[in-house]
Parts: structure tokens; sequence; C-alpha cells
């Protein structure tokens, strides 16, 4: 048996959707878990709505995911990129036209020369027949008197395949990898254009079932919303003496009950994660779950998923997408799985938007991040949460500073900017981890509170604001390890002086 070969097919005419993300993943595990082939084709026939930025959005969201192609187009201009070429459904034309006259020459498809308002006409009067009116009109399909000719005029036609006939009782099925058997009664198919005379691109189905014929596709893994294509391609599959690809139909993401997740519901295309600081594996992490799981595990690496993902745990069951939920995971992938140097690249254009120039291997970076990365949800709130390890002075909290910078707390920072000098020490001074130098110092710290007869839940906030501007940070002994002690030491005394000045400046 050939190797499986699998494909994802966007349409450009916008940023990639996670639902379409959602697809593209699943076509991409199986390829990776089989040894297979996964193949991208952009099926840009949409001349009027597809744009050049589209598709470059499309390809930079599949590449920030991870999700990599064996097959496809490398730019958005490129039609090269393996023996299958070209890849954008626009550059293939030729092949269409050809594959339809090939079916209307074996009898299973016909000229049809009748126009719109002919078809509009034919509607009303079999209405009037049957004395309803025409939107009210159910059951009736459309016959073109052109079905059976082989009459060549000279006037715009448009190609369509012969559907079965009315009184058919044959049912179209097939073993759908996720939903199992579906049978659909042929007679409820109509004749389907596949291709006008007025244009060189295919409509939907004809275009796809030639794409993945010639492309040599085994496996057509897609939304649940096309399993109303299926029985029509498997109709042109039959017409063209090919055998059939297995196909596989997802379950939908919801905005609720019952209508699907669209653009006008937030968030929903790819760039918009990656802008906003999400990690790439944190949001497949949770777009896997819409219709795949192992257990109650929330969190996987790509690499874990490849490992751990077979048909037998995908579900028929649509779910609703929860913005919320998704932050969650993102969350705790950001605590739990991500690694301090995939944050530490990551990170880098988030601060670099809140105007601090910080290069990667920067002294104070995965230090910074170690202390910092379970409070953050993004790589934007995890830049926010660093934010004052890097400034020359930190942005201070003014409401807070008018509620914990008073003369009373000035000799006690001052006293803890010299045990910041005499304690804390430098990066070329430590040895081992993080942790390793934190613990010494955090009983130190807690032993020096003692000498000076301090609470913690006094001087605690005064001195988290002076070594960072704010009131919620990580704790005192992990700060002054990354400012190290002469920027801790400075902080605290300039804090200093602005508590005894306090008097004067709120009296």
């Amino acid at each position: 048996m050939s190797k499986p070969r699998l494909r994802f097919a966007p349409s450009p005419t916008g940023s990639l959707h996670i639902g379409g993300a959602r697809t593209a993943l699943f076509n991409w595990l199986w390829a990776r878990k089989s040894g297979g082939t996964f193949v991208l084709r952009v099926e840009d026939t949409d001349v009027a709505r597809n744009t050049r930025q589209s598709v470059e959005a499309i390809f930079n969201a599949l590449k920030w995911l991870g999700l990599d192609w064996d097959e496809g187009p490398a730019h958005a201009d490129d039609a090269a990129g393996g023996p299958h070429g070209p890849y954008f459904q626009s550059q293939r034309s030729a092949l269409y036209r050809e594959f339809a006259e090939r079916l209307v020459r074996s009898g299973h498809a016909y000229r049809c020369y009748c126009t719109p308002e002919e078809e509009v006409e034919a509607r009303r009067a079999e209405a009037a027949r049957v004395g309803v009116e025409v939107d009210k009109l159910v059951g009736w399909t459309f016959v073109s008197p052109w079905r059976d000719k082989t009459a060549e005029l000279d006037k715009p036609y448009a190609i369509k395949l012969k559907a079965h006939a009315p009184d058919s009782k044959e049912l179209i099925q097939w073993k759908d990898l996720v939903l199992g058997t579906i049978k659909i009664p042929a007679n409820s198919l109509r004749d389907e254009v596949l291709i006008r005379s007025s244009s060189p691109m295919p409509l939907y189905n004809f275009g796809c079932v030639v794409d993945d014929h010639t492309m040599g596709i085994t496996h057509v893994i897609r939304g649940k919303d096309h399993v109303i294509n299926t029985p029509t391609q498997i109709l042109l599959y039959r017409a063209l003496g090919a055998e059939l690809p297995t196909f596989g139909h997802l379950p939908m993401l919801m905005k609720d009950q019952s209508t699907k997740l669209s653009k006008r519901d937030g968030a929903v295309g790819v760039d918009q994660y990656d802008s906003q600081g999400y990690l790439p594996d944190g949001l497949l992490s949770y777009l896997v779950r819409f219709g795949w799981s192992f257990g109650n595990e929330e969190l996987f690496t790509k690499a874990k998923l490849v490992e751990l993902f077979d048909w037998t745990r995908v579900s028929k069951s649509d779910g609703i997408y929860d913005f919320n939920k998704c932050r969650a995971i993102n969350q705790k992938f950001i605590a739990k799985v991500a690694t301090v140097d995939e944050l530490a690249t990551r990170v880098l254009p988030f601060l670099a938007k809140r105007g601090l120039a910080v290069r990667a291997g920067h002294p104070r970076l995965a230090d910074a991040i170690t202390t910092v990365k379970h409070r953050a949800d993004t790589l934007a709130a995890l830049a926010d949460e660093m934010d004052f390890y890097f400034r020359a002075k930190p942005e201070v909290d003014e409401s807070a500073a008018k509620q914990y910078f008073k003369p009373e707390f000035a000799a006690a920072l001052d006293a803890l900017a010299q045990f910041a000098e005499e304690n804390v020490p430098t990066r070329d001074e430590r040895s081992g981890a993080f942790a390793d130098a934190k613990a010494p110092l955090d009983e130190a710290l807690r032993k020096k509170l003692t000498d000076l007869a301090l609470d913690m839940k006094v001087i605690g906030q005064p001195v988290r604001l002076a070594l960072s501007g704010r009131i919620a940070t990580p704790d005192l002994a992990s700060m002054m390890l990354v400012l190290g002690p002469q920027v801790s030491a400075l902080r605290l005394r300039e804090a200093a002086a602005r508590s005894r000045s306090a008097t004067v400046e709120n009296p």
C-alpha cells in the first residue's frame, strides 16, 4: 500500500481561520504519524476576493504553527515545490478544461446552453403547475433540455455533470473515517456545473476532485460542513474511473449550539493569536481537542501529538469555542511546558513593542523569565511582567507610591539596600541554577528582616514597589537576584529618599 498523501487546501480570501488551522493540523499529524506526505494547495479560484496578501498570511500562519508542508508553493507567486504542481488552482486552468471535455466525451457530462433566466422561468412554470409560490416549491430539480444532446452551439455554456435520474434507487455511500458509514440517495443530487465557457476556473467540487486525483491524494480530511459535497465528488471520481480517497469529516468549531464560529466572533484568525502573544503549541493544544482527545491531557508539543495521534480518538461531536479556555491553556503551556530558551526567543518582539531594546542573550533575560512565566497567559503579558527588569528606572505606580512610600519605611529601605549590596550575588559569583542561588538569599533576607524587627507583611509592599514600581511582583529575593546587587541597592535607596520626602510631598 502506498504511503498516505494528505492535503490542506485553503482559499486565500483573508487570514487563516482557526477552524482551517485545526483541519491543517489533523492532516499534518496523520502525514507525520504515517510517514506520508502533507501537501499544501491554494484554491484561489475566487478571483474577486483572492489577494496575494492573504496567500502570504496563510503561509506565515502555517509556518508560525510549525505545520510544514512537503509539497506545495514556497511563495505567493511560486508554482514550484513538488512533482504535482502547480499548486495554485489559478495556474491549473488548462487541466480543468481538459478533464471537463473528457467527461463530455465519455457521456458523464454535457454542455448546457440554458441561461440562468431560463432556469428561473422553468422553476416559475413548475410552481404555477403545482399551484404554489415559487419560494415554497420544494423537491423539484431543474432538468436541462441539453442533458442528452451533443450539439455544439456558438454561445456560452456550462459543462454539467450528469447526476442520477430522479427515479434512481441507488445510494451513494462511503465509510467516513470519523462519522462512520454515510448513505445519501442518489436521486437527491442535481446536475452540477463543473466549469463555464466564460471562465477558466472550475467550480469547487470539480476543481477539488481533479486536483486530489492528479495529486494522488489518498485521504481527504476536512470539516463536517463538507459532507454535503462528498456525494457529488464520489460521482466525479467514478466518472473519471479514479480510485476513491478515504474521506473524513471533522467536528465543527461552534460559537454556540447552532452557529458556526465566524470572523465576527472575535479572534478567529491565526495571525491574531500570533500578534497577541500565544505560543503556537499552546494554541494547537487547545485546537486539537476539537475532535480529538487523549484522556484529560491538555498540553501537547507537536512531537507528542504525532506520537499519540490516531483516528480512533477522533470524536463526531462539535464543540463550542471558548476564548477564555484557549487563553488558560496558553497560560499553562507558558508556565509548564515551554522552555525558557523558547520563551526568551519569542518574547523579544513584545519587549521591543514596549520600547525595550533587549537582545537575545541579555544577562537578565532567562532569569527574568523564570521569575514571571507562571504569571503570564501570553507573551505580551510576559513582556509586561518583565518590563521593570530592563528599564533604567521602573515606571512607578503613583497611587501605590502614595500609600507605601512613607517616612516610616525610609530607614528599612536603606538597610535593605545595604543588604542587597552585601548579600545578592552577581551573575559571575553565582554557581548552579537560579533556584540554587535563590534559596540561600531567601534565608538571608528573612534573617535580616528578623534582625531589623521588620514584618514582611508590613515592609513587603514598599520593597516590591521600590524594586519594580509595582505591588504585584515575584518574590523579593527573585527580583534582587535578577536585578543584581547594584541595581537593587540603587532602587531601594531612591525609594528611601522618596519616602523621607513624602511628608513634604504628601502632608
